[in-house]
């Protein structure tokens, strides 16, 4: 702790460099616990970071379940990713929304190699932030897997915390383990520094696999309301489930124009 708080009272000539750029949410934390001076302790500003914070405009958030895709190893208990909502922004836009990701980034193309080193820890996993539209078309267009959304039941000071320690990780990296430490343990650390009670904590030996989320108590809503049905259906799912319409072609659904967008690119 000594050395957080020498670090926080750290100038840098670049203000984004600063100790209180880099980790906001520890910071926070300490301030919330010691009440820092101001005249001793003063907050710093943080261009970078108040910029990022601005592009994700956050109000709530939802665990995204990508069904299990058996060509590739490491997804075949499916994939778990979180989906940042914006702030005002209409659902049929929510493609324009920010998804974190935690993925192994393999180096090899050699399908043995890759599940020996995934199930040894030889890949570095890392934390990613892209529009969601980017894993939509990963996911439900190329690969035809279901996407299930699940919103989140966090306070503003929870989600606050939650955006603050997601700034802290985009640098991070650790071992990344097919069946054990993968996508979804490495998210859980990320909620529960957020909100670290313990019946949070308690369940999370129960999640390490990605379909675990979807019976988690802090999801307080299924896929956008409705039993048994994807958020976003794979592609021949998709077409499956939509009737025609007037003019004799497939609805194109609730996504509206950002849909649309997608998938005229």
């Amino acid at each position: 702790m000594d050395a957080d708080l020498a670090a926080f009272s750290e100038e840098a000539k670049n203000p984004d460099e600063q100790a209180q750029c880099r980790f906001p949410a520890r910071y926070a934390w300490l301030d919330s616990k010691l009440h820092f001076d101001p005249a001793n302790l003063a907050p710093r500003a943080c261009p970078l970071l108040d910029r990022w914070k601005q592009k994700l405009s956050a109000q709530s958030v939802s665990v995204v379940f990508a069904s299990a895709y058996l060509d590739n190893p490491s997804s075949m208990y499916g994939h778990t990713f979180l989906l940042i909502h914006h702030a005002g922004r209409p659902a049929d836009e929510r493609l324009l929304d920010y998804a974190v990701n935690y993925a192994a980034r393999a180096d090899t193309a050699n399908g043995v190699l890759f599940a020996i080193d995934g199930l040894a820890g030889v890949f570095p996993g890392r934390y990613s932030a892209m529009p969601y539209y980017l894993k939509v078309q990963e996911y439900s267009n190329l690969e035809s897997r279901d996407l299930w959304e699940y919103r989140l039941n966090l306070s503003s000071a929870t989600l606050g915390r939650l955006i603050n320690h997601i700034w802290e990780m985009r640098s991070a990296s650790f071992p990344y383990y097919f069946f054990n430490r993968n996508c979804s343990y490495e998210l859980l650390p990320l909620l529960d520094a957020a909100d670290p009670r313990p019946e949070f904590g308690a369940r999370m030996a129960a999640l390490r696999h990605p379909a675990g989320h979807r019976a988690h108590p802090r999801i307080t809503s299924g896929p956008r309301g409705r039993k048994n049905l994807p958020a976003l259906p794979s592609k021949p799912d998709d077409f499956r489930q939509k009737p025609f319409n007037s003019d004799g072609n497939r609805d194109r659904g609730e996504l509206g124009p950002a849909r649309q967008r997608l998938e005229a690119a």
